[in-house]
Formats: C-alpha cells, structure tokens, sequence
C-alpha cells in the first residue's frame, strides 16, 4: 500500500473492517537513519507557516497544560544548576532549550533535524532571553555519533523525543558517554502503547516518521550497557483530579483515636498494626539497605492507619485511580550515570563559610572611609567553591552597605586568592581595603557587611550563618 506522500506503509491485520494498523518497528526496520532525518526536514521546510513548532508549548491550549506540566516535573527531577552543561536532545523548535537558557544552563540544543534547528536559532533571535546568560550552542546530531567530548555534560534533557529514535541502543551508549559521572538523564516519553495510539497511526501514515511503543524494561537493559547504574520512575499525573471541598477535606481528613477525637497520631489499626509487625520480623539488625527497602511496607501501615473511614478510603482510592489511568501510556524516568557527582557552590543548599576579620581599621574622613581587614575564610560547608573567575557559581568575598532599616546594596567583591577551586575544610586569606561615603551626623547609621557570596546563586548568609558588620562611624571635624 503506497501513503499519500509515496511511502511504503507498513500494516498489520484490520480488525473488524477498521484501516490497518502501521507496524512501528517494521517501519523503523525499512528505514534509515539518514532517510528518518530527512523526512524530517521536509515535513519542516514544507511547512508554510511553523509558527505552531514556534509557539510551543503554548501554541495549543489543548496541549499547553500537559507540555508545562511534564516539563516542570521532569526539570524538578534533573534538578539542574546554573552554570550546568545542559544536553537537550530531540530539542526540535528548542522550547524547553530557551527555557533552560533562561534558568542559567549551558544549553546543547540537539536534534536529528537540521530545519529544527534554523526555527531553535530564529526562536532565540526573536525571543531573546531575559539578562545576561549563557549562550545556546545548536547541533545536529547525524543519528550515529554525538559531536561532543567524553564526560562533558552535566545533565541531558529527552522531552518527548526518545520515542522517535530508530536506533535507541546506540543513541543510550552515546548519552552514556557525553554525561558526567553521577549525572542524570531525564526522560519525559509516553508508554509501550503509544505506537496504536490513533494519534499516532495518524503521524506514521502521513509522515511515515515513526512513533514507537516506548518500553521501560529495554531501555534500562540498554541504559545499563551504557554505563548508567540507577532508574527512577515517576509516579505522577500531569493533570490534577478536580473534586468537591468534602472529597478534598475528606482525602486530608486525620484518622479518628479511641476517643474520638480527630488526630494524625491516632491509634493504629489493625492492617498498621500487621504491617508493622511484619517490618520488625523481616528486619535483620543493621541491615541498612533492606531498611530503605521496607519504607514502602512502613508507609503503607500508616497509610492504612490513617484511612480508616470509608469517606478518606473512597477518595484516596479514586486519587489513586486518577494517577494510574494517567500512567498507563506515559513514562517519565530518570536514570543517573555511575560515578559521583560532586557538588560545587551552584548548589545553595551547601554552601557555608567561617569568616574571621582580624586586623580591623577604619578610617574615617570628611568624604570617604578606608576599611581594612585581613579576613580569613574557611570553607564549612559541603560543596566545593568554584574559583572566583568562574563565571556563575563564582565564590568571592561580598560586601554591601546597609544604611538604617533600609535594604543592603552592592558595595563590591573582592576575589578569592589563587583563583582555584576550595574544597571543603579549606581556607584562605583575603587583605580587605575598601572605600565608602562617610555617612553625615545626623543620617542612618551605615553598616559594611561582608559575606561570601556565590555568584549569580546565593549569598551565603540566605542559606546558613549571618554577614559579618562592620560599623562606619561618621566624621567628627577635630
């Protein structure tokens, strides 16, 4: 049978006198690499208007809510950092590459399509990002061998595209070798049914790209040659169950204790009582990773403890409901590549400093005040400091002015000496001589506060500890 574009389709059975379903994977096997790329750049290019690629994810309200949704879970999951080397691969029109640049990544914008990525680079022309960020770098990938370094991503993105790949073992074993050891690969994909989805038996037979059925259990065999040692599966429903205020209250409701008195930490029940029971008989003693293992079961007896009313049973269970009928045709995944991703001060939570001033002067005059100090800085946190030239994530002395009740304001920095990474229990020694305006007689007294600060992140008195104050007295005619 010939499609309207002159392609030979590929068809199973009709069933019941319905139009023949396209075989997937007998398509795949039919093509090449080479011929899927550039199917691709002519449905591309034949277009007359793209603007529905370019108004992505908001180019349809029907679409809109499902793409940002699974984009913000899947972006939670990777937790990416500014300053990270982001992999977007499949980044067809690149919006979720825009929004990564937006964030602060260094974004890979990939994709098999060479058209897609003239609209990836007219997108951030005509849309540029918001302040100074990291520039996009645009790659077509040529379906065998990725044009980049060993170990040179942080993070790599798959946002509806793996699906699409013919040859999606070689294409694991690349991603394998670009990311970083410890680093994630986040996958936002529908399901081992998709391929007879009529959806996509609509887009195979008039594109003749191929739509897969997406099946976890290979793709983490071929994950695992590839070099990754960890698969996370979300558990997740991009689109909330909209209920009344007493099926709400009655899904939060706390359980009911001997008295009747309404408390979380009601007596358990018997299923609670069961289930833990039969944690402390499966447990052997300092078995840490069997343990994590029964957290599950732990969970599940306070969950049956706390669900012992028909109305809270009744509306967890059609939560529940909700969540796997959303679940039987998507998958979204994360898998983490061996090795250890060690953390550095893009990461705020980590970062914490000892700031010791000695040798403290101020000199006031007439117009400006000299303070110097010799600081010495201790890294006590967990996250190594990137050198003080790095751009985002950049670890410097901070200082900024306070002036009475009113907010602080950059005073300056000063670099960090050697301008090399500080590994945590590490310190150095900063000589501080700095200028301000004397403050007058009668103004708000002026503080000078000096911090650590990582740059474009955090000032590191936001996650732990407080600024150091330095008081400016004001100048006093002799």
């Amino acid at each position: 049978m010939m499609s309207t574009t002159g392609r030979t389709e590929h068809v199973t059975e009709s069933v019941g006198g319905a139009e023949p379903l396209i075989d997937a994977e007998a398509l795949l096997e039919s093509t090449s690499v080479e011929e899927l790329a550039a199917r691709a750049d002519e449905l591309v290019r034949s277009m007359q208007d793209p603007s529905a690629l370019l108004a992505k994810p908001c180019g349809s309200l029907r679409e809109a809510p499902d793409l940002l949704s699974c984009f913000g879970l899947l972006l939670s999951g990777l937790a990416p950092l500014s300053g990270m080397t982001v992999l977007d691969f499949g980044a067809g029109s690149c919006w979720t590459s825009h929004f990564l640049t937006q964030m602060g990544c260094r974004v890979v914008a990939m994709d098999i399509s060479e058209a897609m990525i003239d609209l990836g680079r007219r997108r951030y022309k005509e849309h540029p990002v918001f302040g100074t960020q990291p520039a996009p770098e645009f790659n077509v990938f040529d379906g065998h061998r990725m044009d980049l370094d060993d170990a040179s991503v942080d993070r790599i993105l798959c946002f509806d595209a793996l699906h699409h790949v013919a040859n999606m073992r070689d294409v694991l074993s690349e991603m394998g070798r670009v990311l970083r050891p410890g680093g994630l690969a986040g996958f936002s994909e529908p399901g081992p049914n998709h391929s007879k989805d009529a959806q996509s038996q609509h887009e195979m037979r008039r594109y003749g790209v191929p739509e897969r059925d997406l099946v976890l259990e290979d793709v983490w065999a071929w994950g695992r040659q590839a070099g990754f040692e960890e698969l996370s599966v979300a558990v997740f429903a991009p689109s909330p169950q909209w209920v009344a205020l007493e099926v709400f209250e009655a899904f939060l409701a706390p359980s009911e204790n001997a008295s009747g008195s309404s408390s979380v930490r009601s007596a358990p029940s018997v299923a609670s009582r069961l289930g833990n029971r039969a944690v402390h008989s499966l447990r052997p003693r300092g078995h840490a990773r069997l343990d994590r293992a029964l957290l599950p079961v732990q969970r599940l007896s306070r969950l049956a403890a706390e669900l012992n009313s028909p109305q809270s049973a009744k509306a967890a269970m059609a939560q529940v409901a909700n969540v796997r009928s959303q679940l039987f045709n998507r998958r979204m995944f994360i898998m983490r590549k061996r090795g250890e991703e060690l953390p550095d001060s893009r990461e705020a939570s980590g970062l914490q400093a000892k700031l010791e001033i000695e040798a403290l002067h101020v000199e006031t005059g007439p117009k400006t005040s000299r303070v110097t100090a010799v600081c010495t800085i201790t890294n006590t946190g967990r996250n190594r400091w990137l050198p003080s030239s790095a751009g985002i994530g950049a670890v410097l002395l901070g200082m900024r002015t306070r002036h009475g009740r009113r907010p602080s304001a950059d005073h300056g920095r000063v670099m960090l000496p050697g301008d090399q990474m500080l590994a945590p229990g590490e310190r150095v020694v900063v000589n501080l001589d700095t200028k301000i305006d004397t403050p007058g007689v009668r103004t708000d007294p002026v503080w000078l506060e000096l911090d650590l600060v990582s740059e474009g992140i955090s000032w590191f008195a936001e996650v732990h500890g407080h600024p150091v104050d330095v008081a400016l007295p004001p100048y006093e005619a002799s």
